[in-house]
């Protein structure tokens, strides 16, 4: 994309996110994250739950928490990616704690 002058944006970063969630490449997310500081665009609440559950589902739990403590507004979407992310990585308590 960047080759051919298309510019990244909200949109198109949130579906890169999606598409490496389900990989096996911490690398490739990694990467994904870094490019986002780069471009300034990490501060986004969209990219924020992106991450959030791109971590979760890859088992990195502790990087889906550090996400979501950086995230200044946190709305209901933001909020339902930290439990869904954690009761689908067993920990339920926290999800508790996270909902009362």
């Amino acid at each position: 994309m960047q080759e051919l002058g298309v510019s990244l944006n909200v949109y198109s970063f949130s579906n890169v996110i999606k598409s490496f969630t389900s990989a096996s490449a911490l690398w490739q997310r990694l990467k994904i994250h870094a490019l986002l500081i780069k471009n300034g665009v990490v501060d986004s609440s969209i990219h924020g739950t992106s991450l959030v559950d791109m971590y979760f589902k890859c088992g990195k739990i502790k990087l889906a928490h550090c996400i979501f403590e950086e995230i200044g507004e946190r709305d209901v979407v933001v909020w339902g990616a930290m439990i869904a992310g954690c009761t689908s990585n067993g920990k339920l308590e926290q999800a508790l704690r996270s909902i009362i």
